[in-house]
């Protein structure tokens, strides 16, 4: 978590853009993405960028309309990667998840929008990819 909070600060602050990071747990049933949301939350704080954790969204309407109103997404989820790239959005998804089924969701999304859509594995989450990462997300924050 550290190292992502580190290379997308970077990515912000060399992008020479204002940007508001919103953090919407995805799971509507339990809060089990809050705790990973608030700590990525502090770490960016730390680092001046400006970040919101959207506690909950009301229902899906809400959320296709949240949707919308963004400018690039940055995933964990495979549903939210899915409605942001239906919605034409720019988007990195992160694969956390070994589980094959999930990968695999991830990478027919990708075959089918790759223009708009870059993938990074969790295990390249360190500051040894920290050139490979940042290059991913400047790309897509310049192409605001």
């Amino acid at each position: 978590m550290k190292e992502l909070s580190i290379i997308l600060a970077e990515a912000i602050k060399t992008s020479k853009t204002k940007w508001l990071v919103n953090l919407l747990p995805f799971c509507l049933q339990c809060d089990c993405d809050l705790p990973s949301l608030k700590k990525l939350a502090v770490l960016l704080d730390i680092q001046n960028i400006k970040v919101e954790v959207l506690l909950k969204i009301a229902n899906e309407e809400a959320i296709i309309s949240f949707f919308k109103g963004t400018d690039v997404f940055v995933n964990v989820r495979y549903h939210a990667s899915l409605i942001s790239l239906r919605l034409n959005k720019p988007t990195i998804s992160i694969v956390w998840d070994d589980y094959p089924h999930y990968r695999n969701k991830i990478n027919y999304l990708y075959r089918d929008k790759k223009e708009n859509m870059d993938i990074i594995d969790s295990d390249k989450l360190s500051l040894n990819y920290h050139d490979e990462l940042l290059s991913i997300f400047g790309s897509f924050l310049r192409a605001i």
